[in-house]
């Protein structure tokens, strides 16, 4: 079985009609759908190798784009801090 044919995740041979997604950083294959489901469980790397989705190089400013996309900065931004008069 060739890995570079098939799907590392469900093992199925890629077809002619098959969505299919390349990882950026190690360059492996994956049905689109395999991939999404692998992401759902909370995954951040590669199921093939373990190559992180995001380069460590670039996690903070990507966590930073996402605080912002997600809309939860604006939603604390309405609460000052919380201070103990102890």
């Amino acid at each position: 079985m060739d890995t570079a044919d098939n799907c590392a995740v469900c093992l199925y041979e890629f077809g002619g009609e098959d969505e299919i997604r390349r990882l950026t950083n190690c360059r492996h294959i994956f049905h689109r759908s395999c991939l999404d489901r692998w992401m759902d469980h909370d995954q951040k790397t590669c199921p093939l190798c373990r190559t992180q989705f995001i380069p460590e190089e670039m996690q903070e400013a990507f966590n930073e784009k996402m605080w912002v996309a997600s809309g939860i900065s604006d939603f604390y931004g309405d609460y000052s801090p919380v201070t103990t008069g102890w």
